[in-house]
């Protein structure tokens, strides 16, 4: 019954993102195409465009269609010279069928490319960027929050929330800006480390190849707020274990102070530092756009950008619908990890 329960939220949510994303981008657009194409472009031409891709057909048909594509049973004609896509017939007419398939995000206005196809190859560079991200916010966001909480009242204490907070006050682009400008420019010959590149490099000699030392950066900027998140977070939450009473009864048979941190308190204080980091890795995927931007990392962020830029209303429909899927995955892995880290959930 809760699978059940879980799988109805997930279909309207699903269904509320795509009606939302629908009117946003369609409903409220006076001419998707003009703003695709710009207004230097003739009327002929736009008006191919809307024929071409449904646009010239009331609100309504083209809110259906776009159901029908996304939807992975969907009726389509039967002629597979108009179909842009494949799967399996459920149902065969002799003009149209019910299809089994996988959702049709459609093509790019701009380059008239399948946009599962641009998603599948800016994805793996975002998604590399944030669990980079993440994973520098998490190492470092324990191990000096474990200091914190160890050195409770201390000007350690209090130097390293300051330096936290501060942190957490920094937007993304301004950190970006910063770091590029010191690390990349300034001290480039002390750190070796390119303002902009991709993962993927290409040049003369070693051709294309990948480049670790483009991650950095972005990276450690994507980080810098997450770092500081988890540092508080967990500093709270070991704080609040080291009052227990099950804590003193660990230390009264004796265990070791790194005993007591590594079986008890750790574990126990992992709840809400589980829940922060899945938010926040969730929050790096969609908003990554200003980091990818000023480094010129190729990913989600950049993709988006350009999709802005370009009036590509189908490519940034499918951003968003990608990044809705990513937070509910993220949420339901967030759900299962609660339950094997707290039994008391289970």
């Amino acid at each position: 019954m809760h699978g059940l329960r879980k799988g109805l939220l997930w279909f309207f949510t699903l269904w509320g993102v795509v009606t939302l994303v629908f009117l946003l981008f369609f409903g409220l657009s006076s001419d998707a195409v003009e703003s695709a194409l710009g207004q230097n472009s003739d009327e002929k031409t736009r008006q191919a465009i809307r024929t071409k891709w449904g646009l010239d057909q009331p609100l309504s048909v083209q809110y259906l269609q776009t159901l029908n594509r996304l939807s992975p049973v969907g009726f389509h004609p039967t002629d597979s010279t108009s179909m842009e896509f494949s799967g399996v017939w459920v149902w065969k007419g002799d003009e149209k069928g019910c299809m089994l398939k996988w959702p049709y995000l459609g093509k790019s206005f701009q380059n008239n490319r399948s946009v599962s196809d641009l998603l599948m190859e800016s994805l793996p560079g975002t998604a590399i960027l944030a669990l980079s991200a993440i994973g520098i916010a998490l190492i470092l966001g324990l191990a000096l929050g474990g200091i914190t909480a160890w050195n409770h009242g201390t000007w350690l204490d209090r130097a390293l929330v300051g330096i936290s907070t501060l942190g957490i006050s920094i937007p993304s682009y301004l950190a970006a800006v910063l770091a590029a400008f010191f690390l990349g420019y300034l001290w480039h010959d002390a750190t070796g480390l390119p303002i902009s590149g991709s993962l993927m490099d290409y040049d003369v000699w070693e051709g294309k190849h990948i480049a670790w030392k483009n991650l950095v950066l972005p990276a450690f900027t994507l980080g810098i707020r997450p770092l500081a998140v988890v540092l508080q977070m967990s500093r709270s939450s070991f704080l609040e274990t080291y009052s227990m009473d099950f804590i003193r009864t660990a230390r009264a048979k004796g265990l070791s102070e790194w005993s007591v941190f590594r079986w008890h308190v750790l574990r126990n204080s992992m709840a809400p530092v589980v829940t922060t980091i899945t938010g926040w890795l969730a929050s790096l995927l969609a908003g990554a756009v200003f980091v990818e931007t000023i480094f010129g990392w190729k990913g989600l962020g950049k993709l988006t950008v350009d999709a802005l830029n370009a009036s590509d209303l189908p490519v940034l429909m499918g951003i968003v619908l990608l990044v809705s899927i990513i937070f509910m995955v993220l949420q339901a892995l967030t759900d299962r990890i609660h339950r094997w880290i707290d039994p008391r959930i289970r």
